[in-house]
């Protein structure tokens, strides 16, 4: 039986046929063997009910299937948990953060290739996957309404939805009517044209479309959804993380004293995660007006900012709400066609797009997993060799800004690890692209400074005490003992690591 919901939201009366069930989606159009690419960033507006679906069936059947699965960046729980569970995923591309697939990937029996996400369309576009991957067999997008021309209405996610809809044999739509059919006028929906400037000069700008265009008979089915995110890997806030967004709201006003940034300062860009959310919500407290904001994740705190008047204007590739945040769920709902005005969601080709970033002379602000003396940057692994997530798009921020921004603790494991480190044991972006390291102790002006005097600032302004005698002494006999440009003792180097792997402690 049609459900009701999904006749009104479904506007191309022709494929109200294909309506269908996720079992049926299962057995005559998900590939034993193929490429999935499923809309949704930030876990928020992954498909949901048929990756479930597939879980319980290869479970029930002992059906035996071999997919690479593509997503602009982490999926809820439902997409690569349940699926990494039952042993369904051989290849995965491009951004995860799921403990269950994050141990499959570091035993290798999935095969993970992690790549800067706004770069990732680039790839699928010019088919440097294919010769591991194919064709992509078929794309599950979560949409909340389809128009009469066969376009799709997103969700909360633009990500990589347009690329995946192209290019795929077939679409499948979650059509999800929890979702509020008002949320149609948020997005859009443009991509970059070879040899021609993105013609957007204002951060909500609209100059494409609010739907992604679909050919009606690429459509295989539609399953009517009502399942809304149940749970997401980022924490809530510490105390150590307000000290940390403290930090940083103190070294932007010190810039805005020095004449270098306006009150308004320049567009902003925020990782996901409690340090993102907190940057959002405590820009009220702050003498700053009237900033923009240009990001990849719109954290739902900024709307925080924008009812206060601190901030104008968001534009974002997915608007990011956790699901346990019952109040900004409310907010936004509450509040749809107001903030409709200022918030604009795009695909991630143009919210990373160097040409953008550099544009809007945006402030990148990342966070890390550690950052050796010298200011390069390790965000994806730990001990090396073990990945955690994924690059993401942090460094294509950070290449572009105006000015980049890492932030982070300056410890780990209740104080048994130093994030300070003599040697990163990873590097995803290279001291050149960090201007600026901030922990709750203060923070480290990298910019103009050699790798020497880099360190002094980083030693003693960013590290733990705990640590930063042993810092300082790596440091004095690296310059003592093999000097050089960026002194190392290569003997030493990883020395705190291993130290940890030892005993379970840098200390």
């Amino acid at each position: 039986m049609i459900n009701v919901d999904a006749t009104e939201r479904v506007k191309c009366k022709e494929l109200l046929n294909v309506i269908s069930d996720p079992v049926s989606v299962v057995k005559d159009i998900i590939p034993r063997r193929g490429t999935i690419a499923c809309s949704g960033m930030g876990q928020m507006s992954t498909p949901k009910v048929i990756p479930e679906a597939l879980a319980k069936y290869v479970e029930e059947t002992g059906e035996k299937f071999e997919l690479s699965i593509y997503t602009t960046g982490s999926a809820a729980p439902e997409l690569d948990g349940n699926l990494a569970k039952v042993g369904l995923i051989s290849r995965r591309y491009a951004y995860q953060n799921n403990p269950v697939i994050r141990e499959k990937i570091d035993r290798g029996l999935v095969h993970y290739y992690d790549i800067w996400i706004g770069e990732f369309g680039r790839h699928l576009k010019h088919g440097f996957l294919e010769g591991k991957c194919g064709p992509v067999d078929v794309a599950i997008i979560e949409a909340i309404e389809i128009e009469e021309d066969g376009s799709i209405i997103p969700s909360l996610s633009v990500d990589h939805i347009p690329n995946f809809v192209e290019l795929a044999k077939k679409v499948v739509i979650e059509l999800n009517v929890a979702r509020p059919a008002e949320l149609r006028g948020i997005h859009d929906i443009y991509l970059p044209r070879p040899r021609e400037p993105i013609p957007i000069t204002a951060v909500d700008q609209r100059v494409g479309s609010p739907s992604v265009r679909c050919d009606p008979k690429k459509i295989a089915a539609i399953v009517v959804s009502q399942s809304l995110e149940k749970e997401v890997f980022y924490g809530k806030p510490t105390a150590i993380e307000e000290k940390i967004v403290e930090n940083l709201f103190e070294f932007l006003s010190s810039e805005v004293a020095k004449g270098r940034l306006k009150k308004s300062l320049y567009p902003l860009q925020t990782g996901i995660g409690p340090v993102g959310d907190l940057i959002g919500s405590k820009l009220v407290e702050y003498d700053f007006n009237n900033v923009e904001v240009w990001t990849e994740v719109a954290q739902v705190s900024y709307l925080d900012a924008l009812d206060a008047g601190k901030v104008s204007s968001i534009s974002g590739a997915v608007l990011y709400v956790p699901p346990w945040d019952r109040k900004r769920w409310d907010q936004l709902i509450g509040n749809l066609s107001e903030y409709k005005k200022h918030v604009v969601l795009r695909p991630i080709e143009i919210t990373n797009s160097h040409e953008m970033i550099t544009r809007f002379n945006v402030i990148s602000m990342n966070q890390a997993v550690e950052i050796d003396i010298y200011g390069s940057v390790n965000m994806s692994h730990i001990l090396g060799g073990n990945v955690i997530n994924g690059v993401g798009g942090s460094g294509e921020f950070a290449r572009a800004a105006y000015l980049s921004i890492f932030l982070m603790p300056s410890t780990a494991r209740d104080g048994k690890v130093s994030r300070i480190v003599p040697m990163a044991t990873h590097v995803d972006i290279p001291d050149h692209d960090v201007d600026v390291v901030i922990t709750e102790h203060g923070w480290a002006d990298l910019r103009g400074l050699s790798p020497r005097e880099r360190a002094k600032e980083i030693i003693e302004k960013c590290a733990s005490p705990d640590y930063r005698d042993m810092l300082w002494s790596y440091f004095e006999k690296a310059c003592k003992r093999v000097g050089g440009h960026m002194p190392h003792l290569l003997e030493e180097a990883f020395s705190l690591h291993k130290r940890f792997m030892e005993t379970g402690s840098m200390k």
